[in-house]
């Protein structure tokens, strides 16, 4: 019968950090191997089960818990009461903290941070500076980059695209194809689908719906209630509120404002 009590590592008392100058973190041992991997407070921090396993310099502490088959490598942190599980891989010097929890085959690389309530599942990459925070919710193949900040309720579904130094916060919802890039911002309860691509220091915001491929760049701004659909263009310093909906070939620069 085979021993259900065995551990996979072990704690090495004698090789310790002090992370901060004030948590105590212990260097752990593959005990079949004899490979050293990373450091963690407390043997609650990485399961005794399954592949997980924390490389390097990385560390685990507080109440953060990583199993499954999870991989925490180089020198990335997960701590607080973050939970890092199935295949997920942490790589870099990115932090996963607070409540947020990357599961599925999600890989978070680089320098970004994933904090407060936030939830990367299956194929999301999130990577270099990009900031995850509040409620958000990364799913399908998302991929985050740049110096992007998301905050709020954000969702961002499916194949969606983020670069550059993008700022979205709210309840914000991104599904499909969408590409957002520059220094765009999307706030509110704006909704962008389709193969829509936001870019420049172009905003959508309040109840906006963008769906089709569109194109919003330059200084232009979708707020209210307004809809663009099909190939419409938004772009230089064209404003488009209120109820009022544009689609099929319409291209709208310069000064234009329809509200």
């Amino acid at each position: 019968m085979a021993n259900t009590n065995a551990k996979r590592y072990e704690i090495l008392i004698a090789q310790t950090i002090l992370h901060e100058s004030r948590i105590t973190l212990y260097r752990i041992r593959n005990i079949a191997s004899q490979q050293l991997g990373g450091f963690v407070q407390s043997e609650e921090n990485l399961s005794q089960e399954g592949t997980a396993w924390v490389h390097g310099e990385a560390k685990v502490f507080g109440n953060a818990r990583v199993y499954g088959n999870a991989q925490v490598s180089d020198d990335a942190c997960v701590f607080e009461n973050a939970e890092v599980f199935d295949n997920a891989q942490i790589t870099g010097s990115a932090w996963i903290f607070g409540k947020a929890k990357v599961n599925g085959s999600a890989r978070i690389e680089r320098h970004a941070l994933i904090c407060g309530n936030t939830q990367v599942t299956e194929n999301a990459w999130v990577k270099g500076h990009a900031r995850i925070s509040g409620s958000t919710q990364l799913s399908g193949a998302v991929q985050i980059s740049g110096d992007a900040q998301i905050s709020g309720n954000a969702k961002l579904i499916g194949n969606v695209q983020v670069e550059g130094d993008v700022k979205i916060r709210g309840t914000v919802h991104i599904s499909e194809s969408a590409t957002i890039s520059g220094s765009a911002k999307l706030t509110g309860n704006c909704k962008v689908s389709g193969k829509a691509r936001v870019f420049g220091s172009a905003s959508v915001s309040g109840e906006a719906s963008l769906n089709g491929e569109i194109r919003v760049f330059g200084n232009a701004q979708i707020y209210d209630n307004a809809k663009v659909t099909d190939n419409a263009w938004v772009f230089e310093d064209a404003e488009v509120g209120g109820n009022v909906s544009i689609g099929k070939n319409v291209k709208l620069s310069a000064k234009n404002k329809l509200t």
